[in-house]
């Protein structure tokens, strides 16, 4: 039977397309972009959105210039994000984070951007993003990104330089921390999205933010997660949700602190029951202008009131300190790396579950720890203010 070049063309057509179209449970997202060449990688990690850990990771080779389409199993909404490695380096510096995008199963995410210099600032269609609120605000994150990205590039060519003064790369440091700030008309987008729209998963993923960091009474949080929709509290999204203001509760001030065993810097074991009957601060840190800005004050904190009783406990990761230590004869660095207090590392496996225990997310993050083991201040920088007062206040009075 001769067979029809015609048909047999057609086929081929209908293979191809179904390797970019999303079927029940899978989701699809196609990527093109000029300048993609056959060969690049794109590296697509799945994110938990607890603490932000890797769940899983695949790499796409690229078989065609401009495009990459890449589609995965999965039963609920995740976030995605992808990275690019490029076969011909990049001219310029690029955003060392890549781009997140939150799907759902069954979604087809069509992301474009103008060249590899605003990959990382695309335009997104599809899923979540056809509904016009959500558009809008993925807009402005879109520019957000594209200013973030040349202030980055900046930042980076003048760290990379060892002749250039410390001061000259944190004033281009906090203008790439400066660009990340959103205008006021994002804010009020924000706001009301995760403050009304109460049947979108997206809304909920943004509303994480909220029940991380947002200085509101747990309360007040869980009354606003309850009005979500059914199916949005039992999704993925919604149980994390759930789970962060759980573990909230644990942290405010007045609850227990959690017990815990790490292993220090030195491979010494440090447990809370080590510092009964002592005010004990914990501090996590990295590179960062707002630790920057604290650290002396930390320091002199300590010193004050060392002898009398304060402890504090550090956690930072080991890369950053490998990192600080090449300039520790910068007084303020030196501080950081040198520093007489106890330092532990999180990047150790051993030590890992310490990050989620106490939401150390961000930085500078400080606990305050009763001598009777009670949390009495926990926050980014404010908590280390309220720690400041409470132990001088305690000190005093003695």
């Amino acid at each position: 039977m001769k067979k029809s070049p015609f048909l047999f063309g057609c086929c081929l057509l209908l293979l191809f397309c179904n390797g970019c179209r999303p079927r029940p449970n899978r989701f699809v997202i196609d990527l093109r972009v000029p300048g993609l060449a056959v060969g690049d990688k794109i590296i697509m990690s799945r994110f938990n959105l607890f603490d932000c850990s890797e769940v899983k990771t695949d790499t796409v080779i690229l078989t065609e210039n401009g495009r990459c389409c890449f589609s995965d199993t999965i039963s609920d909404a995740w976030l995605y994000s992808f990275q690019h490695k490029p076969v011909i380096p990049y001219p310029f510096k690029k955003n060392p984070y890549g781009k997140s995008v939150f799907v759902d199963a069954g979604h087809r995410l069509l992301i474009t951007a103008p060249g590899l210099d605003s990959i990382f600032a695309p335009h997104i269609k599809g899923g979540f993003y056809d509904d016009s609120l959500i558009a809008l605000y993925s807009k402005m994150e879109k520019d957000i990104d594209r200013n973030c990205i040349s202030k980055f590039d900046r930042f980076e060519r003048f760290r990379s330089d060892t002749t250039v003064a410390r001061d000259t790369i944190m004033k281009y440091y906090e203008e790439y921390k400066e660009a990340h700030r959103a205008p006021e008309e994002m804010k009020k987008l924000y706001q009301f999205i995760t403050d009304s729209v109460n049947d979108s998963k997206f809304a909920a993923y943004l509303f994480i933010e909220n029940a991380k960091y947002e200085d509101k009474e747990v309360s007040e949080l869980k009354n606003r997660f309850e009005r979500f929709t059914p199916e949005v509290k039992s999704s993925v999204v919604g149980k994390i949700v759930s789970d962060i203001l759980y573990v909230r509760e644990k942290l405010d001030p007045g609850s227990e602190a959690p017990d815990f065993t790490l292993i220090d810097q030195n491979e010494d074991t440090v447990s809370l029951s080590d510092f009964k009957g002592k005010y004990l601060l914990m501090y996590h840190w990295d590179l960062c202008s707002g630790v920057f800005s604290i650290q002396p004050d930390v320091k002199r904190l300590y010193e004050q009131f060392h002898d009398q009783g304060l402890e504090v406990l550090a956690t930072t990761r080991s890369s950053t300190v490998d990192l600080l230590s090449k300039h520790q004869e910068d007084e303020l660095f030196g501080s950081l790396v040198k520093a007489s207090w106890i330092t532990v590392y999180i990047d150790k496996p051993e030590n890992a579950f310490f990050e989620e225990l106490f939401m150390m997310q961000g930085t500078p993050m400080f606990t305050l720890i009763s001598p009777e083991g009670v949390i009495l201040a926990h926050d980014y920088s404010k908590a280390f203010y309220q720690s400041k007062k409470i132990i001088k206040q305690a000190f005093t009075e003695e």
